[in-house]
């Protein structure tokens, strides 16, 4: 019995030691898992059975009391295993089982219901005395949140270590015994190393060769290990023959416990920026110098009105003293006496733009004077302030004043010269109608010589008419071109009957050539800016007056090119040349625009030259008034209208003198003194000529069947193939009725055929479209070449092409017939 109690005692000392180590299991707060030799779950705490959420069990939970040990609490459940519940553990756990290791620690991550997680985990064997495998204890610790605290702090340094190496300033980090524990790449770049040749290394190596800095830095480092407070420094260091200036902030480094354990310090260059500072300082200095030198009055005011700043001339000016000037306000009673210069003042604050005046005032220190000023605003340390500049103009005022007296006496006088200048300008109008009957005269003239083509013409068919009297054929053909020429005659006549003698505009008031109510537009070259508005400001109260600027010679052609003007003000004196340069640039360029010289030089000198050159006339600015503009823009205007219509006219003569007006090919009397010349040039140098006489086959049929105009635009078509057929040196013309004719130099009878063939096949191919008919047309070609020994006048060689004509027109027409011995033996055999 005894020895029975004994063994029941030491059984429940056993299980009351058990209980122990199971209640120490039971409040830790880690999963604890006992598995048996097969891995199946023989125990667990509570906080496994929390981490399953008893989708688990074991083979027995145990509920104990401290002094009667432990009752088994039988499960109905299957008992659980790693396998089944630990199944992330199950290869990691049979490595350990099938092991020798006692112990075995790692980390493992898995995904559960709640997310991702880490865990760490810890194998130990369980064994008897005798080594015998009894299961494993399996504990878990979850570091999920560890492990992103981890992480977010390792991002962290990352980030930091990013800033810090894109950061232009350098970045250093020094432990106690002066030893680098970081640099960023800025700071290794201006050290001159490489980083693994800096990091670890001590100050003592990387500034060597600056003992004085090094020994700086050792003290700096030593004061904020000493003060645990950051510490700012400037420095300038000589290196070489420069110095270097920098700023640096040196600041403690503390780890988790507050202790600390290095220096921080940010060491940026600023050489360049005190070389700025410097260079501003002394811009300011010279700024000061000449504000104080300037003779014009300078003076500031804060937006309250209060006078912060005032130079000594503004104080001599004004009659002050610079003491008296810095008391000014001028928002207070009396401080400003003009009220203009105040109101301006106010506005140049409110709304920021600049503005000048000119002002005459008893100062505020009681003297009289006339004031230019300019008002502007500026902005400093955030405020508003007005920046007043004024000159003293009291003793221009009056030599204006006295100018303007003078020019009331200049302006009687002028009025007696309008007087005479009217009489002059009527003069001038006698002149203009005289020229423009000048003109009508000689387009008279240049009508009447129109006239005498077609008499010409007519004088000519009667004289071949005489010479082929026995050939009836030929004399019907002569009298139906003399019945054209007749009819040309009629028209010409009708035109001279209805020519226009005159055209003259009325206007209220008086009778003017020029109407001033048209838009006239200006171009004024002028690079002073004051004299451009003076300018403008007389002449803008014309609103049908537009004028546009430019301020040199090159800038006023590139307006030219874009724009056209009906008048040039151009300044004698320009940065780039002169009005003569202007002028004879026109002229190169070809530019038809009157030219108008307005200069500051009054000299009677330049103003003949400007004159000869072609300028239309010529004006000193200190002339310039609304009259005198106006006057010089009637009679310039009008004198460039004349000089063109009288252009025009010499033209429209010299065209009419020489041009068929239908076919626009020249007139028979063009043709007739063309082919004298040719003639006389070949016989001289024994060159070849070729004259080609062409005609319409069934020309009166056309007219007859579709009408005179129809006709008209069928020998318009043939005239315009014509043109385009023949080369630039050949002369073509209108010979008569619908007879054309051309003189070839330089070409023989050979080449002459193969022309004509391919002109004779281009017409034939060639479609006149007359409303809603088409026609279609044919012509005869007479050619013949000019033969020094037969033909003795062109009348002649004109006469041989008539007969080659004649023999295509007897052949059967739409052909080319060249006159040589063969030709005309085939027309007399027809």
């Amino acid at each position: 019995m005894d020895e029975l109690r004994k063994l029941e005692e030491k059984i429940r000392l056993a299980i009351h030691e058990k209980n122990k180590y199971l209640t120490i299991f039971e409040s830790l707060p880690n999963p604890v898992i006992l598995a048996d030799e097969k891995n199946q779950f023989e125990y667990m705490n509570h906080a496994a059975a929390l981490l399953f959420k008893n989708s688990c069990t074991c083979g027995a939970r145990f509920l104990y009391q401290a002094d009667e040990g432990i009752d088994i609490l039988n499960h109905n459940s299957p008992t659980g295993s790693v396998e089944s519940c630990l199944p992330w553990l199950d290869d990691e756990l049979a490595a350990f089982t099938g092991g020798p290791q006692i112990t075995w620690s790692f980390e493992k991550a898995f995904s559960s219901e709640t997310g991702n997680r880490n865990y760490a985990v810890r194998f130990s064997r369980m064994q008897d005395i005798s080594s015998k495998f009894l299961g494993t204890v399996i504990i878990l610790e979850d570091t999920t949140e560890k492990k992103q605290a981890e992480d977010a702090l390792r991002l962290s340094e990352e980030r930091f270590r990013s800033i810090f190496e894109s950061a232009t300033d350098s970045i250093l980090v020094w432990d106690k015994d002066y030893n680098y524990l970081y640099a960023n790449q800025a700071a290794i770049e201006h050290v001159g190393a490489t980083r693994d040749k800096l990091i670890g290394k001590n100050i003592r190596d990387g500034l060597a060769h600056l003992p004085e800095l090094m020994r700086l830095w050792m003290e700096r480092v030593d004061r904020v290990f000493d003060s645990g407070q950051p510490m700012r420094v400037e420095d300038a260091v000589e290196v070489g023959t420069k110095f270097v200036y920098s700023e640096s902030v040196l600041s403690p480094i503390k780890d988790t416990s507050g202790n600390m354990f290095a220096v921080g310090v940010l060491y940026r260059d600023v050489t360049e920026r005190k070389k700025m500072e410097r260079r501003i300082a002394e811009a300011l200095d010279l700024n000061q110098k000449i504000i104080s030198a300037s003779s014009l009055g300078i003076a500031a005011y804060h937006s309250n009105g209060q006078c912060v700043f005032a130079n000594e001339s503004a104080a001599r000016i004004v009659g002050a003293t610079e003491e008296q000037l810095l008391q000014q306000n001028f928002n207070r009673i009396g401080s400003w006496k003009d009220s203009s210069l105040l109101k301006a003042a106010r506005e140049v604050l409110a709304d920021g733009y600049e503005k000048r005046l000119e002002i005459h005032t008893v100062s505020s220190f009681e003297k009289d004077i006339w004031l230019d000023c300019k008002l502007t605003v500026f902005t400093t340390a955030g405020d508003s302030h007005l920046l007043l500049i004024f000159d003293d103009i009291t003793d221009r005022k009056e030599m204006e004043n006295r100018l303007r007296q003078q020019n009331d006496a200049l302006e009687d006088s002028n009025q007696e010269l309008e007087r005479a200048n009217r009489q002059i300008i009527k003069q001038q109008k006698a002149i203009i109608e005289e020229e423009r009957l000048k003109v009508l005269l000689q387009m008279a003239g240049a009508t009447a010589h129109e006239l005498n083509q077609p008499l010409m013409a007519l004088l000519g068919y009667i004289e071949l008419m005489a010479m082929d009297r026995d050939d009836p054929e030929k004399v019907g053909k002569y009298s139906q071109q003399i019945e054209d020429a007749g009819r040309r005659i009629a028209e010409i006549v009708k035109k001279i009957q209805t020519i226009r003698h005159d055209e003259i505009k009325h206007y209220a008031g008086e009778t003017k050539i020029l109407n001033l109510d048209k838009p006239i537009s200006i171009l004024s070259v002028e690079d002073n800016d004051l004299d451009y508005q003076k300018i403008k400001t007389t002449i803008g109260h014309q609103k049908q007056i537009q004028i546009e600027r430019a301020e040199d010679i090159d800038i006023g052609f590139e307006l030219l090119e874009e724009k056209s003007y009906d008048l040039i003000f151009v300044d004698y004196a320009l940065p780039s040349g002169n009005a003569l340069d202007f002028i004879a640039k026109m002229e190169e360029k070809q530019l038809e625009i009157p030219v108008v010289v307005i200069t500051g030089k009054g000299d009677e000198m330049i103003a003949s030259q400007v004159i000869q050159s072609g300028a239309y006339d010529y004006l000193p600015k200190s002339k310039i008034s609304s009259k005198a503009l106006a006057r010089i823009i009637h009679n310039t205007l009008e004198k460039f209208r004349m000089k063109s219509e009288i252009k025009q006219a010499m033209e429209k003569m010299a065209e009419l003198s020489t041009k068929d007006e239908l076919t626009d090919l020249y007139n028979r009397r063009y043709f007739m003194e063309s082919a004298e010349r040719e003639v006389a040039g070949t016989a001289r140098y024994g060159q070849d000529l070729s004259l080609l006489m062409l005609d319409l086959d069934f020309f009166k049929q056309i007219n007859d069947s579709h009408g005179h105009p129809a006709g008209d635009a069928v020998l318009k078509q043939t005239a315009l193939l014509l043109k385009k057929s023949i080369r630039r040196y050949d002369v073509a013309c209108r010979y008569g009725g619908e007879e054309l004719a051309v003189i070839m130099p330089n070409t023989g009878l050979a080449d002459a055929r193969i022309f004509c063939e391919r002109l004779r096949q281009k017409i034939e191919n060639t479609t006149v479209r007359y409303g809603t008919k088409k026609i279609q047309f044919t012509v005869s070609i007479g050619l013949a070449q000019f033969l020094p020994e037969s033909d003795k006048s062109i009348l002649h060689l004109i006469k041989r092409a008539d007969d080659g004509l004649y023999a295509a027109k007897q052949q059967g027409r739409n052909r080319v017939i060249a006159v040589d011995d063969n030709a005309l033996q085939a027309a007399a055999d027809g």
